[in-house]
């Protein structure tokens, strides 16, 4: 039982070097005119948006969309860079010519573990009465589903946080974030966002294994010969 309790700092140790965690923020991350950029990637539906670098709606600024012409620019993410906002338009049929379906933020997880998702989203077309509806999800399982609208999360001061903690992800699951325009309306509107996820990798077993049986042998090589 003493060795057994002796091991315990040993598997700990182990443990503590075998993961490693690493962050994934979107707007931080955001650099056109990739698109997968690294894990993230912007959609229509399952497919990735090109980039854009003078999308006619945004004055000549660029953005990832299906065209930059008016009639086809659905569905749109666009941001300033430098770790500001990214903002969204969902699609709609007025100007969704070319879309392939619905705006989506595309997270590919690239390691086996456990993530920590933080952010926030919020209404950014004031002008107008409309609503996007939210839907969150991991592995094809839903994790959130909410309205940002002109009357409900309408501006930063009430945004909608996003909080969610140790869940678990293999290698190439998925974490998507999809902007839909709400029921009954004929247009999309503009949500502002971001997601931060901060990703831990879990070690091998066969290689935690092979660190607790190589570091149990040091352990007993020296109490023989204490």
């Amino acid at each position: 039982m003493s060795r057994l309790h002796s091991l315990l700092p040993i598997v700990a140790l182990v443990t503590a070097l075998g993961a490693s965690a690493a962050t994934y923020d979107a707007a931080v991350d955001w650099n056109p005119p990739n698109n997968p950029n690294g894990t993230w990637s912007y959609r229509s539906g399952s497919t990735p948006l090109p980039y854009q670098p003078s999308v006619v709606p945004l004055g000549g600024a660029g953005g990832y969309a299906p065209s930059p012409a008016w009639e086809y620019f659905l569905p749109l993410f666009w941001s300033a860079g430098g770790g500001a906002d990214i903002y969204v338009h969902s699609y709609d049929p007025g100007n969704g010519k070319s879309a392939t379906g619905e705006a989506a933020l595309v997270w590919t997880s690239p390691i086996n573990g456990k993530i920590d998702i933080s952010g926030y989203l919020y209404y950014a077309q004031d002008q107008l009465q409309r609503s996007n509806d939210i839907n969150l999800s991991l592995g094809g399982n839903s994790l959130l589903v909410a309205t940002v609208a002109y009357d409900q999360h309408q501006d930063f001061a009430n945004r909608l946080p996003l909080s969610f903690s140790q869940l678990a992800v293999a290698a190439g699951e998925q974490l998507v974030l999809t902007f839909i325009r709400s029921p009954g309306q004929p247009y999309g509107t503009v949500t502002a966002f971001n997601v931060d996820i901060v990703a831990t990798a879990v070690p091998e077993p066969a290689a935690g294994l092979l660190m607790v049986g190589g570091l149990g042998l040091l352990w007993g090589l020296g109490r023989r010969r204490g």
